[in-house]
């Protein structure tokens, strides 16, 4: 599966449970921030490599936090529905975990340093 309609499903997916949960019923800005955020997240999921760690301390450094509870979610039911691509989806979560533990952008600044 091309890398768009896995992005634009897991951004439903995530959007969908924070709804839910009530957390994606705030005012418009903070709506759009949000959205903004899960986008920048799982963009970062789907090709880590493609960015620079500077990038991605933008993104995982966010105050608030963006929501990874949410997107964890979303792949756990990606991968169960199944019809995606499972390395895909298991590189997706690996990152994640990365960006869980906080050693993602460590990770990718020893890798773009080659040290």
């Amino acid at each position: 599966m091309p890398l768009q309609p896995l992005r634009r499903r897991l951004l439903e997916r995530s959007t969908a449970i924070l709804r839910r949960r009530g957390d994606a019923d705030s005012a418009p800005p903070e709506k759009a921030e949000l959205k903004r955020q899960l986008d920048a997240v799982i963009e970062l999921l789907l090709d880590p490599y493609y960015f620079s760690y500077r990038h991605a301390r933008g993104v995982v450094g966010k105050d608030p936090p963006p929501p990874l509870d949410a997107l964890a979610e979303a792949l756990d039911e990606a991968r169960r529905d199944g019809g995606l691509d499972g390395d895909l989806l298991a590189r997706a979560r690996g990152v994640l975990k990365q960006i869980q533990d906080g050693t993602l952008v460590d990770t990718m600044m020893r890798v773009q340093r080659g040290s």
